[in-house]
């Protein structure tokens, strides 16, 4: 008999039990919790601060499809798109505003290569030149734009509320550690069969270096604004600027690599403000509020999804993995049910709602992950650096 059957059966177990305790109440963590709840497995959802704060609070949430040659990172952006518009339509329609999107190009692109990118699109999408779109700037239109109708935004404090109806959400929780029995995990006094660690840029708790070498963290600033702009449909330029809705519209731009907080400050406002105004004419500026936040990308640029490697022990274990060897999942020695997911970057709310759902089929019925979001390809990564070191 197990230690945790042992005190269920002797019913001196003064914890809560779940399938899963989830820490971290963003939206990678709020998604997660998501796919897995409606599953009818018992969550747990675990957040220092309040659902939604900091990187996620200050999100746009804007759901745009990405430009560009085809790759493998647009490969899983555009079936993230693609997954997100039709369920949020389906599923969120009143928190999801599919007011399209202007997706203009960046000023060294030539009209044709800009032209050429329709090749790659597989979504619904209308070019216009230069000339229908007069309420955008030179030279911000100068190639013309794609408008994607289907893409559009979702109000995140709402969305991510939503996702957690079915869990059991501690906010305002600070982790100091998490403990280990024969059987179980223990978090701020509860039980699990596993953990899921969605702390964003934040690598406290993740304590294998080869995953803290591998988060990065990118500062995002955003600004709500009262005012007015000639469109009614997000445009996608150097600055992401939103519709205006109920008299307001957002500006945002996530710009600098950093492991530590920046701070939110004027000075970034004013910029932003200065890059949309050269975009659109904003008629008039009231700053209402302005957010920032360090959110989470990877080295290699890819969501990081899945179970966290004992580094140190699987390399001992295998020295020739420093030489470049891969290995099966089988002789790998992972940190038993312990998991990672994290690294969306700005396009979080299409992207960690669209992997938590391929996350949730690896973890409940075995599904492979994507070879691209694995984070064992981390691991091997950091193999080969660790000869060097």
């Amino acid at each position: 008999m197990s230690h945790l059957e042992k005190l269920q059966t002797l019913k001196r177990l003064p914890f809560n039990v779940y399938d899963f305790i989830i820490i971290g109440g963003g939206v990678a963590g709020c998604s997660i919790a998501y796919f897995l709840s409606v599953e009818g497995k018992k969550v747990a959802l675990i957040e220092e601060g309040a659902i939604c704060s900091k990187a996620s609070g200050a999100a746009g949430a804007f759901i745009n499809p990405v430009m560009g040659k085809p790759s493998n990172l647009k490969t899983i952006s555009d079936q993230a798109f693609l997954f997100s518009t039709e369920y949020f339509s389906r599923h969120f329609n009143d928190i999801f505003w599919q007011c399209g999107t202007y997706l203009l190009p960046k000023v060294e692109k030539t009209k044709e290569e800009f032209l050429a990118q329709s090749n790659y699109m597989p979504f619904d999408y209308e070019y216009l030149d230069e000339n229908s779109i007069d309420f955008i700037k030179m030279p911000a239109r100068k190639f013309g734009a794609y408008f994607c109708k289907s893409a559009g935004i979702i109000q995140p404090k709402l969305f991510c509320e939503r996702l957690v109806q079915r869990c059991d959400v501690f906010e305002n929780q600070k982790i100091e550690k998490i403990e280990k029995t024969d059987d179980a995990y223990i978090v701020c006094n509860m039980y699990s069969k596993a953990v899921i660690m969605a702390t964003g840029a934040n690598k406290g708790l993740l304590g294998e270096e080869y995953l803290k070498s591998a988060v990065i963290g990118l500062w995002g600033q955003k600004i709500e604004i009262n005012g007015l702009l000639e469109n009614n449909s997000n445009i996608s330029g150097e600055v992401l600027i939103s519709a205006v809705k109920d008299g307001k519209f957002a500006v945002g731009a996530t710009y600098v690599r950093s492991e530590d907080e920046i701070g939110v400050s004027d000075e970034e406002s004013d910029k932003l403000v200065e890059s949309a105004n050269e975009i659109v004419d904003i008629k008039s500026c009231d700053i209402v509020v302005a957010k920032g936040g360090l959110r989470a990308t990877s080295i290699d640029h890819f969501p990081i999804v899945g179970r966290i490697i004992n580094g140190e022990k699987t390399l001992a274990r295998h020295p020739s993995l420093a030489n470049g060897r891969h290995m099966h999942k089988e002789q790998i020695d992972y940190k038993g049910d312990i998991f990672i997911f994290t690294g969306h970057t700005s396009k979080a709310f299409s992207m960690a709602f669209y992997t938590a759902r391929l996350f949730a089929e690896s973890i409940l019925r075995g599904s492979d992950l994507p070879m691209a979001i694995d984070s064992d390809r981390l691991f091997f990564r950091w193999c080969r650096k660790y000869k060097r070191l």
